[in-house]
């Protein structure tokens, strides 16, 4: 049986295109939200196996969201996806018990190696300990996520804190996902490309160029302006 899973991504493109991509390597994917507290909820009516967080979303940080949903099931899964270099090196990364910090830019190989770790991990402990033991479990691994010295992990203040002031970094982090979107909604009908597939394409040219893929975005939109 596969394994089921919630996927809580900040944007909605950002959640089809993951759930796109782990449907492709066999999960199911039981429900596609964008805050932490749709995700609490959906563990809930959904039991699944794993959530797969952001490392940001508009309600709070994806390791506030994956503590919250282990909470609420024994038993749950909770991969964070970022971007940090410190990442790279899948050993060294973070894993604290039922919940674990994973790199974004993971290969799907990798991907499916991780969650299938995790899952093992959190039905582990959930089989070893009951009732409140499980949430003191999972206390203890977010008390020694705050204890860890930030110069010998960078990761953890850039996963659990908020590297700016909440209301800039609510701003820039919506307008940007808007600019997004916008660019896919345009390439969409005149590819003929499934909004997934627009982003990576997005995302690849960015990448070829060495740019950041909301510049892309914004040069789509600039040349349908013009073209208009």
């Amino acid at each position: 049986m596969s394994l089921r899973v919630v996927v809580a991504q900040s944007a909605v493109i950002r959640t089809r295109a993951m759930s796109q991509r782990l449907a492709a390597l066999g999960y199911d994917v039981v429900a596609q939200v964008t805050t932490i507290r749709e995700a609490v909820d959906a563990v809930s009516t959904t039991e699944p196996d794993a959530v797969l967080f952001d490392v940001h979303l508009s309600d709070g940080a994806g390791v506030h969201g994956a503590i919250s949903v282990t909470r609420a099931r024994a038993g749950t899964a909770a991969l964070v996806l970022s971007t940090h270099p410190s990442l790279s090196d899948r050993a060294a990364r973070p894993n604290w018990g039922p919940v674990a910090l994973i790199s974004a830019n993971t290969l799907d190989g990798d991907l499916d190696a991780d969650v299938q770790e995790i899952v093992a991990t959190a039905r582990a402990i959930a089989d070893e300990a009951v009732g409140d033991a499980v949430q003191d479990a999972v206390d203890v691994a977010v008390d020694t996520v705050r204890e860890i010295p930030d110069n010998d992990l960078p990761l953890v203040d850039v996963a659990v804190e908020p590297t700016e002031p909440e209301g800039e970094q609510s701003e820039r982090s919506e307008s940007r996902e808007v600019v997004v979107e916008r660019a896919v909604a345009h390439i969409v009908p005149r590819t003929r490309l499934t909004p997934a597939d627009a982003l990576k394409l997005m995302e690849e040219e960015a990448d070829e160029d060495g740019r950041d893929i909301l510049e892309v975005a914004a040069a789509i939109l600039a040349e349908a302006d013009q073209a208009a």
